[in-house]
Parts: C-alpha cells; sequence; structure tokens
C-alpha cells in the first residue's frame, strides 16, 4: 500500500513540473527580455518642446531636437525619471563625450510627473511657456546650478513636465532611456535602464554602446 502511495506521489510531482515549467520559462523570459523604451533604432526621434535649465535660451521652451538638426549635429538624447549621482555621473559623461566628437549635442530631459503636462501648456499658451509649480521651480533651478557648478556647456539640461513627449512611448517601467540620433534624428541606438540597473558599471557601459554608434556612423559617411 506505502509502495502504491508512493508512486502516486512520484506521479503527481512529475505532473505539477510539467504544468510548472512552461511558467517558470515565461517568467525567465519576462526577466530576461530587454526593455523597450522609446524609439527604436530606425526611427525619428520627433520634435518636442522642453523647458531649458541650460544654455543661452534658459528658461524657454525650445526644440533642442530641430536645433541640433538644422546645424547638423548627431545628438545624445536621455530621458531620465530620476537625478541622483549616477544620473549625474551619466551627464557629465555625455558632455565629454560631446567635447570629443565633433557635431555632437546633448539633450537631457528630466521628467516630472507633477504639474500641467506639457501638451496643456502648449495649448494654453500656443508655443514656448510652461508653467512650474513649486517642486518642478526647484528642479529647474538645481539643473540650472548644476549645469554651472559641472561646466556643462554644449548639452541641455532641461525639464519635461509629463511622462515623456508625445510618440515618444518611453516605458513606465525605464528609470532611464537613451537614444543616440544622426544628424537627421533617425535614431541609432536605443538603451533603456530600469532603476535596479543603474549603476556605475552599467554607466560605463552605456557610454561606450554610444561611443560605438558614433564611430560606426562616422565611418558610414
Amino acid at each position: 500500500m506505502s509502495c502504491q502511495f508512493a508512486l502516486i506521489c512520484r506521479f503527481a510531482i512529475i505532473l505539477s513540473l510539467v504544468w510548472l515549467l512552461p511558467g517558470l520559462d515565461g517568467l525567465a523570459d519576462e526577466v530576461n527580455q530587454k526593455l523597450q523604451s522609446g524609439p527604436r533604432a530606425g526611427e525619428q526621434a520627433i520634435p518636442y518642446h522642453p523647458l531649458l535649465a541650460s544654455g543661452s535660451v534658459a528658461g524657454q521652451r525650445w526644440c533642442m531636437v530641430c536645433t541640433h538638426r538644422s546645424r547638423g549635429n548627431r545628438m545624445v538624447i536621455v530621458f531620465t525619471r530620476t537625478q541622483d549621482t549616477l544620473v549625474n555621473e551619466l551627464v557629465v559623461a555625455i558632455e565629454g563625450l560631446t567635447k570629443k566628437h565633433k557635431n555632437l549635442g546633448g539633450i537631457i530631459t528630466f521628467l516630472t510627473t507633477t504639474g500641467k503636462t506639457a501638451e496643456e501648456a502648449e495649448t494654453l499658451t500656443g508655443k514656448k511657456v510652461v508653467y512650474l509649480n513649486d517642486h518642478e521651480n526647484k528642479q529647474w533651478k538645481a539643473l540650472r546650478e548644476f549645469a554651472m557648478t559641472q561646466s556643462i556647456t554644449n548639452s541641455s539640461l532641461n525639464i519635461y513636465t509629463t511622462d515623456g513627449p508625445s510618440g515618444y512611448s518611453l516605458s513606465p517601467k525605464a528609470a532611464v532611456t537613451v537614444l543616440v540620433a544622426d544628424s537627421s534624428a533617425k535614431v541609432m541606438a536605443n538603451v533603456a535602464l530600469r532603476q535596479e540597473d543603474l549603476t556605475s558599471g552599467r554607466i560605463k557601459a552605456v557610454i561606450h554602446e554610444i561611443e560605438t554608434a558614433l564611430v560606426a556612423d562616422r565611418r558610414s559617411d
């Protein structure tokens, strides 16, 4: 009787594993799947108007994608939902790339979920005005101060008062989205990082990926 019971138990365990394995495979696929956020390689970086915190037109809403495209510059476009030492490290590294590579501009957009959306502001005002609440005003001032203390001159630090410009399809799971675009604003590379992926080592790897895309684009000229 005990032998028969043991066989039944073994059969039940095997059957449960058969049912469980596909679910585990699906979970593994979900964990290992590359996070997609923003335009894919080959797609276009769409013009948008963030509020600039650095540069000669700081304090205005301005399309830096349009500016760089008109100048024939390639671009590194970053959307970040956080501002910490690691993101600051990424900003400084991108500024370094703009000084190393000719005709390259950095566009670093800090996203906030408070206040009016940029779309609402555009509807209300028509063009380059944005409304800031206290939180956004503090964020803008902090970015402006950071740009001055770190001598950020080739990269635009700015804020956008939504979860991202319309048409960019930024993933809510992405803490940081990095796009490398050519002089026509066509995306050459896309890297999305979850919050847990933000490490100094991963940022260095992202900078290497950006440089690889830039060098490949230069060779194709």
